[in-house]
Order: C-alpha cells, then structure tokens, then sequence
C-alpha cells in the first residue's frame, strides 16, 4: 500500500500543483495525517530539482503552522475531553507527572521530534496539551523543521538518487533512533 502511495506521488510530483498538495500534506501531517511532507517532497526535489528550496519552503512553513493547530487542538480539547477523562480514571497525577518532565525540557523535545522522523503531531498535541509556552514550542518547531525539510532538500538537490536512496533505505533506521533518544532523554531527565 505504501508503495502505490509513494509511486502516486512520485506521478504528480511535476504537476503543477505539487507544492499546493505538499502544503496541505505539511499542515495536516502535523495535525493527525500518517504521510510525512517527505512522500511528496522527495519526489519534487528529485523530478524537478530547480523547486527543491521552494518545496522545502513550503513543507516548512505549512509543516509549523500544522504544528501550531496541533498544539490548539492539544490545548482546547485536553481541557474539555482530556482532564475529565483523566480524573475519572484517576490518572491525572501520573499525566502531571509526565506534564512536569516535559516541562524541564520541552524545547528539546520540540526540536528531536521536529527534526527527526519520530511523529511531531504526538509532541505538538502534547505541547498543546500540557500548555507549553507558545514562543518556545513556534521557536523550537520553526528550527527543526526548516532544518530537517531544508537539509533533505539540499541533499536531493546536491546528490539526487544516491541521496535518495540512502534515505529510503535508513528511513526506519532514523525513526528507530528518534525514538530510542527520546526514550534515553525521557528515562535520563526521570
């Protein structure tokens, strides 16, 4: 199934509204779609390598404004649906628990999970959730996630298939170790 995916973004990755579907992949895949920005950003930056900056500009921007809904839904549903649930189940202190952990270092948290493939729409409704600062969590994700849509870009751009296939090959292998350092930062800061 991910195949026939894929190869459909590789299909329109040379139309002309490619970077409109790479916008609205970027906003709602740091919201609650399962595709990443890189399903059809790989495919534009190597079908059309002149639009690669372009695309990672689009990926970024629509990917943090995402991210900024995210976090709006984390924030205003917890408080409507999550809180009560919590309570009743009497699971609040341990969600505090968490809450405070997360708090010491959420930038960092922000920043692994923007830049890595471990899914930034978790920590997004999470910042949203235990109300992180606004400023830290827009600073953090704008960081990370030009960082990680650019970086890809720039290595499309610069060494095309052989990039490509270097990261289709290690793309679990990265997700694997974005969520292995989160789980040694968690257990570290515990």
């Amino acid at each position: 199934m991910l195949k026939k995916i894929y190869d459909f973004f590789i299909s329109h990755a040379q139309k002309p509204h490619a970077l409109f579907f790479l916008g609205i992949i970027s906003f709602f895949g740091s919201i609650f779609s399962p595709f990443p920005s890189e399903m059809l950003l790989i495919p534009i930056c190597l079908t059309v390598p002149k639009n690669s900056f372009r695309a990672a500009f689009v990926a970024s921007f629509w990917s943090v404004l995402g991210g900024i809904a995210g976090y709006a839904v984390g924030r205003w549903f917890f408080v409507l649906l999550g809180t009560p649930i919590l309570n009743s189940l009497n699971l609040m202190p341990v969600f505090n628990e968490i809450a405070n952990i997360y708090a010491q270092w959420d930038a960092l948290f922000i920043f692994i999970s923007g830049l890595t493939p471990f899914p930034y729409k978790v920590i997004a409704l999470f910042s949203g959730m235990v109300q992180t600062q606004p400023v830290v969590f827009i600073m953090a994700s704008i960081i990370s996630r030009f960082l990680r849509f650019y970086l890809i870009a720039w290595l499309l751009f610069k060494y095309g298939e052989k990039a490509r296939t270097f990261i289709e090959k290690r793309l679990e292998f990265f997700f694997i170790l974005g969520c292995i350092l989160l789980g040694i930062i968690i257990y570290w800061m515990s």
